[in-house]
């Protein structure tokens, strides 16, 4: 599986604000955010994943370039 050279991902660590009776606070929660760095046709940008509610789950390719959602496949060498 060749790996895309424009699949970022980056790490968001969420705490709870969650009160619990015992007053101790639950471990946080650390998400991983898939983004594409395509410099003209990223299907999802860094902003789309880190700001929209949701925005993780829009990239689909987990870098294999085979499952690439920019189409044409000439859109993918524009650079």
């Amino acid at each position: 599986m060749p790996r895309c050279p424009y699949y970022k991902v980056e790490s968001k660590t969420l705490r709870s604000r969650e009160i619990r009776p015992d007053r101790t606070e639950p471990p946080p929660q650390t998400i991983l955010l898939p983004w594409c760095a395509h410099p003209k046709h990223s299907p999802v940008s860094k902003f789309t994943v880190t700001r929209t509610i949701g925005g993780a789950n829009h990239r689909k390719c987990e870098g294999d370039l085979s499952k690439c959602q920019i189409v044409p496949r000439d859109k993918f060498f524009d650079t």
